[in-house]
């Protein structure tokens, strides 16, 4: 998911939908296609994704990254992008697919978790407006546009809990990402100590705990103290906090929840 200037539109290809047209798909085993699309990617990971991946198989995100993704900082860049590993095995698997499916279908990227559709955020004046436009894009083998089981984009994106916070948490980044256009590094670059913070802040939970609880941070930073509570236990509630950091210490964005101390 991204922000999209209005003038960006014609580019994205595919059937653009509306959030309540309808459109047929379905994905079963049935299919000669059946896991055909989850080899070769670029399959990007947001920090959410992340979070529920390296949870799912019982590891730290940090070994997570360290074993299981490709950080890329790709030209005209500022903030590096986090894509999963492909298998070395033939054709380029995802690691978690197999003949019976995904593997780890409960905790599916979002990228998985929207196909065949994709989402963003078109960008109004003054770039604050957010309208979600949807996409319809899948690739040339895909049979599932051809199984009549009719739904909409919208409802697409709101199927259940886990899509649903998925779609927030995703949106949420999306957001920081387009604050990502503009060099933030002071000068420090991509892979000075303020670049490394901030992908700690996203993609390291465990860092982003020992950075709260054993450095200055709460002599620095005043924390509501229930959600300080909630971080000691929570990892969406650590995430939370590190999103907002993030604003914070890059652009001086605080709410009531994260301020500077006086």
């Amino acid at each position: 998911m991204k922000v999209i200037p209005a003038d960006g539109l014609e580019t994205l290809g595919g059937r653009r939908l509306g959030p309540d047209e309808s459109f047929d798909f379905a994905c079963h085993n049935g299919l000669a296609c059946f896991n055909h699309c989850c080899r070769n990617l670029n399959l990007y990971l947001y920090p959410y994704d992340v979070l529920r991946l390296a949870r799912r198989l019982g590891i730290g995100s940090a070994r997570f990254i360290d074993a299981h993704v490709d950080v890329v900082l790709r030209p005209g860049h500022h903030f590096p992008d986090v894509l999963l590993r492909m298998a070395e095995n033939a054709g380029h698997p995802c690691p978690y697919v197999s003949e019976a499916g995904c593997g780890v279908y409960a905790d599916r990227p979002f990228t998985c978790r929207s196909f065949p559709l994709e989402k963003g955020l078109l960008a109004g004046p003054g770039g604050r407006s957010r309208e979600a436009v949807y996409w319809l894009r899948p690739p040339a083998f895909c049979l599932g546009p051809g199984q009549v089981r009719s739904t909409t984009a919208r409802r697409w994106f709101e199927a259940d809990p886990d899509t649903r916070a998925y779609d927030r948490w995703t949106g949420r980044w999306a957001r920081i990402q387009q604050r990502f256009a503009q060099d933030p590094w002071a000068g420090e670059g991509s892979e000075g100590r303020r670049a490394k913070m901030a992908f700690m802040a996203a993609y390291n939970l465990e860092g982003l705990r020992d950075f709260v609880f054993e450095s200055s941070f709460l002599k620095r930073f005043k924390v509501d103290p229930v959600r300080l509570a909630r971080i000691r236990r929570d990892d969406e509630a650590l995430l939370d906090l590190g999103l907002d950091w993030i604003g914070l210490f890059l652009w001086g964005i605080s709410g009531p929840g994260l301020r500077p101390r006086r």
